[in-house]
């Protein structure tokens, strides 16, 4: 909960509305996972265009390594 507040916060500072629907999570869920509920809705969120920009609270939040955090940025993002 702390990070979500936490990225509304930032995003709100940086003029970002933040949906309540576009919020993805997941909860009690490692990030060595890259199935996750909370990472593939993001992942959809993004490939249909409902979503523009991405906010995470750290990339270690992300993915627990940070070549694997640059990696999925670079080829699912930026890409």
């Amino acid at each position: 909960l702390d990070q979500v507040v936490e990225i509304v916060r930032f995003a709100a500072r940086h003029k970002i509305y933040v949906p309540p629907e576009y919020l993805c999570v997941d909860e009690a869920v490692t990030g060595r996972k890259s199935r996750r509920a909370g990472l593939d809705r993001a992942k959809l969120l993004l490939q249909t265009g409902q979503a523009k920009t991405l906010v995470v609270y750290k990339l270690s939040r992300l993915m627990r390594t940070c070549y694997k955090s640059i990696a999925f940025v670079q080829e699912e993002i930026v890409d």
